[in-house]
This record gives C-alpha cells, structure tokens and sequence, in this order.
C-alpha cells in the first residue's frame, strides 16, 4: 500500500511539474505574438525613418549651398553688372541689380546667358523678369532675372561643388553617399 501511496504521490508531483511547464510554454506563445507585433512595428518605424531621411537627403542634394550658389554667381557675374538682391524662392532664384551703361542691356544679356549654362540652374528657365532704365541714359539700367534651381544627380552634384569649392556641402554629400541614404 505504501507503494502504492509514494508511487501515486510522484505521479500527482510529476503531474503538477508537467501542468506547470505546459503553462509557462503557454505564456510563451503569448510573448511570441507580443514580440512579433514589436518587431512588425519596429521594421514600420525603420522604414519610415529611412524613407525620410532619404527624402532629407535628396533635399540637401538639391537645395544649392550658399556658398557653391556665391561662388557661382561671381563668375558669372560680367563687368559692370552689380548684384544688388539674391535671394531663393521655393525651387527658384531671383536676382536683382544695375547694369551699368554703355551696353547695359546687353550686360544682363550677357549674365542671363552665362547663369543659363551654370550647372546649379535649370538653363531654360532662367528668365528676364524686368529691365528698366534708371533716370538718365547713361546712368545704368536696373534689372531682375530669375530662374529655377537645376536637380543634379548626386555624383554629378559633387563634381560641382567640388569645382566651386564648396567643400562643406561636398564632404555632408559624399557622408550621406556612404551611409547608404544617396545613390
């Protein structure tokens, strides 16, 4: 009987043991489903994170610097043409000054063909907005152009601001190249 006893006993015991496993393995498959959710809204997260740094990126890659932009518009830039406003507007450029006579008008002609060929600009947008005589023939002529800014490539974009000595803008461009965010 007492066999009987101990042998009932350690069943009822190993019965407890395996009721408890069976319910922590039950509580297992609940963390698994919570863990999967996590990690479906981790890779959501990550997604969405890279999408926008991507689209910051290619932001930087086409918003001109100020410095590449400077550089630019000062060989561009003929004699006896004075820059006197720039300034960017949206995905564009204005430029406002005085051309100086004799041949006035054909200083901002001439400045609106040579902005036409800089890379940082679309060339068929750049535009003569205004040209008005200042008084007096032989005092100057004032002037507006504008144009829109050029989206290059990223390699192509390092090129350029490699060649105006933008070295700032390049080095960020070439770190978001090797980071994997630009092409």
């Amino acid at each position: 009987m007492a066999l009987v006893f101990l042998l009932s006993l350690g069943l009822a015991l190993r019965q407890q043991q395996l009721t408890e496993a069976l319910a922590g393995l039950r509580g297992i498959s609940a963390e698994v489903e919570l863990l999967e959710t996590r990690v479906t809204k981790a890779r959501r997260a990550k997604a969405q994170v890279q999408r926008s740094s991507e689209g910051l990126a290619k932001g930087l890659v086409a918003v001109s610097s100020g410095s590449a932009l400077l550089t630019q518009l000062m060989a561009v830039t003929p004699e006896g043409v004075q820059l006197t406003e720039v300034r960017a507007q949206g995905d564009g450029l204005v430029l406002k000054g005085l051309a100086l006579d004799p041949q006035a008008f054909r200083r901002v002609n001439s400045l609106s063909l040579l902005l036409a060929q800089s890379p940082l600009v679309e060339p068929r947008s750049v535009k003569v907005v205004q040209l008005q005589r200042d008084g007096d023939a032989g005092s100057g002529v004032n002037w507006e152009l504008s144009a829109r800014f050029g989206a290059l490539p990223a390699p192509r974009m390092l090129q350029v601001l490699q060649a105006l000595q933008a070295d700032g803008l390049a080095k960020r461009l070439r770190l978001l190249q090797a980071a994997g965010v630009l092409p």
